[in-house]
């Protein structure tokens, strides 16, 4: 009895060592891509506005720009948390468009109602330093007058741009913002 519990014992024993020294589990494909994101996705912006534009990738100035029928795109990396700030002005047809394409071509994401805001700074001198996004008083991006726009961006990247965007139609200088999140940029 003494050494069939001792048996038992040892068979225990060693059943816990080998479940200790299992190799780890890999990590799902989605986890990976997911790390990826978070290191950071090169690529493209392509932005075009009716009239003019400046587009901040948190405090850095990005690019600036008017209307144009061929716009050029903006080589940037991106990664998860990240602020794309945007002044846009308009007298006429109101509209702002931007597209993003990683280098893979397999992570886009472009302007849409959906994710992108309008918001009022706190400083219009320096309307690219917001502080925390939290605290500011922002409000989801309307559908722009001017749709055509995105059909300039559509023509030179062959991909879809979802929609124009600007902020309350009465005004002829906005405010966007986006935060860039993982699944924008999962390549």
């Amino acid at each position: 009895m003494k050494y069939r519990l001792l048996s038992v014992a040892l068979v225990l024993l060693l059943i816990g060592i080998c479940a200790e020294s299992k190799p780890p589990v890999a990590a799902s494909e989605a986890d990976k891509v997911k790390a990826k994101a978070e290191k950071g996705v090169k690529g493209k912006i392509w932005a075009n506005s009716d009239e003019e534009y400046t587009i901040y990738l948190n405090d850095k100035k990005l690019a600036s720009g008017g209307l144009v029928e061929s716009p050029d795109p903006k080589s940037v990396t991106l990664k998860p948390g990240n602020l794309l700030l945007v002044k846009a002005s308009s007298k006429g047809a109101k509209g702002f468009a931007l597209l993003f394409i990683s280098n893979s071509g397999k992570a886009t994401f472009s302007s849409n109602t959906g994710d992108w805001y309008e918001y009022q700074p706190p400083n219009p001198a320096m309307w690219w330093n917001v502080g925390k996004v939290e605290a500011l008083q922002k409000t989801r991006s309307s559908h722009a007058p001017n749709q055509d726009i995105k059909g300039d961006i559509e023509r030179v990247t062959t991909n879809g741009c979802e929609e124009a965007v600007w902020g309350a139609p009465e005004k002829d200088v906005i405010y966007l913002l986006k935060t860039v999140a993982v699944e924008d940029i999962m390549d």
